[in-house]
């Protein structure tokens, strides 16, 4: 395998480099390790592929007369491969690696550069490659759709192809930690961001509420856990709970870390494990008053903008009817220094730099710069 150590039972893999007829058909799927070593000399390891690991299809259906079916698919297969033919899912170089070869099978004409490459750069090249492989052929990137509320709420997940053809995703399961499955809940309103592209094919869920605003039980129906989606497995994974429950908060992702902000309105304090204190009070007074702001503010557009984590939001009203601060704000974060908290953003001739927002608007950082919509 690409990174060293044994492998563990039940550990998610992809399978690559099988050279048969049958098994070339099998390279770039997603399974599992049933056997962690097999064969007459313990050199093999046991593979199951995933149930619905066909991302190449989805899920099928057939017509019938009381409505769409899915077609029933045949058991997991089963391998025995040596650990050379298999790439770890929690492994960053790994998924590139699959990523990679997902480009060489869509493009063959690159096979020949890829070969020729590989034998002229130093090992651990795979990055070089897959960056060089980018200028001829675009990663599998497809939109993904999750759960929402149009009139009733909508548990459904697709993926489009390349066509723009809706895929339906089977996952409805939710593993844990400790192995342990559970279902997985419908989550509206929640914080959303992908994880940086040193590790591609994750989106981290937090926050959010399982009913309609107006159905939704204060304060139990409003989440503090967050969810992982693995588009490269279609696997859901649990991650620890946040401190506090948000409804309508905005997620962005820099230097390997997720930062969610907002929608702590519907919190209740008698949550707070005792001694806690909030980092704001260490704050400057300015950044201290922003922060409050932002605590309570929802349904407000941020993103990793060079650097920063930059948040357009308009100020909700205090107590007396008017929004204490500017109606809107464009106000920044800089992870290298914590401590200076949240600032207001201006213009190099010191006048305001906020962007009218309404009440909902949603942001996206593209090419180091922030493209919002309101």
């Amino acid at each position: 395998a690409a990174c060293g150590g044994a492998f563990a039972l039940d550990e998610r893999v992809f399978v690559q480099g099988l050279s048969t007829e049958r098994g070339r058909a099998l390279n770039l799927r997603p399974a599992r390790v049933v056997e962690p070593r097999t064969g007459a000399e313990g050199d093999r390891i046991g593979v199951e592929l995933l149930p619905d690991s066909d991302m190449a299809s989805g899920v099928k259906f057939q017509r019938c007369e009381d409505g769409p079916r899915p077609i029933p698919r045949a058991p997991p297969s089963r391998l025995s491969v040596k650990p050379a033919n298999l790439l770890r899912a929690s492994s960053a170089e790994d998924r590139r690696r699959l990523l990679l070869g997902q480009l060489l099978a869509k493009t063959p004409a690159l096979l020949a550069v890829s070969r020729f490459l590989e034998e002229r750069l130093p090992a651990g090249s795979t990055p070089l490659l897959f960056r060089i492989a980018e200028f001829v052929a675009a990663p599998r990137m497809f939109p993904h759709q999750f759960s929402g509320y149009m009139g009733q709420l909508w548990f459904e997940h697709w993926r489009y192809d390349g066509q723009g053809e809706p895929l339906a995703l089977a996952a409805r399961v939710l593993r844990r930690p400790d192995g342990e499955v559970q279902p997985l809940v419908i989550r509206l309103d929640c914080a959303v961001t992908k994880l940086d592209d040193d590790f591609p094919g994750l989106v981290l869920f937090a926050g959010g509420c399982g009913a309609h605003l107006r159905q939704c039980r204060y304060p139990g129906g409003f989440y503090k856990c967050a969810v992982m989606y693995d588009s490269l497995l279609d696997e859901w994974w649990s991650l620890p709970d946040m401190p506090t429950r948000r409804h309508g908060p905005a997620a962005a992702c820099f230097d390997n870390k997720v930062y969610v902000m907002g929608g702590q309105y519907v919190h209740d304090t008698d949550e707070d494990p005792p001694g806690q204190v909030s980092q704001r009070l260490e704050m400057p007074l300015g950044a201290a008053v922003l922060a409050q702001a932002l605590d309570n503010a929802a349904f407000f557009a941020a993103s990793a903008v060079s650097g920063r984590i930059v948040a357009c939001l308009r100020c909700p009203p205090g107590p007396d009817g008017r929004p204490p601060l500017p109606l809107c704000m464009a106000v920044a974060f800089n992870p290298a220094r914590e401590d200076d908290g949240w600032r207001l953003i201006q213009c190099p001739d010191r006048s305001d730099a906020a962007v009218p927002v309404g009440s909902s608007s949603c942001a996206a950082a593209y090419r180091g710069e922030l493209v919002l919509a309101s």
